[in-house]
């Protein structure tokens, strides 16, 4: 998975016309772990990354017929996240050559 720097798409959209609409389209959906990886992302958007909150929150939606650009959207946040593995939160002050 090659990490993304950018959670979203800008201008990106989801709606139930992505949805599966043949029998094609729902063979390439049938294997994949949508349900499982959204279940995933708002785990972790609950108590680890709550930056990811808004984005996840789209996305549960379309668990009952996920489409091909749901799944998109989904492995978008993922590599979003891949990229961000190193990111951190620190508390308290940097100290600084510039106090006196």
């Amino acid at each position: 998975m090659k990490a993304s720097a950018m959670l979203m798409e800008p201008g990106a959209y989801l709606w139930t016309a992505q949805c599966p609409q043949i029998a094609e389209e729902f063979a390439i959906m049938h294997n994949k772990p949508y349900c499982k990886a959204i279940g995933s992302l708002q785990y972790t958007s609950d108590g680890i990354h709550p930056d990811i909150m808004y984005a996840t929150s789209l996305l549960p939606w379309f668990n009952d017929n996920p489409g091909l650009g749901h799944w998109k959207a989904a492995v978008k946040i993922l590599a979003y996240l891949h990229g961000t593995l190193n990111y951190k939160l620190t508390y308290g002050t940097i100290e600084s050559d510039m106090a006196g």
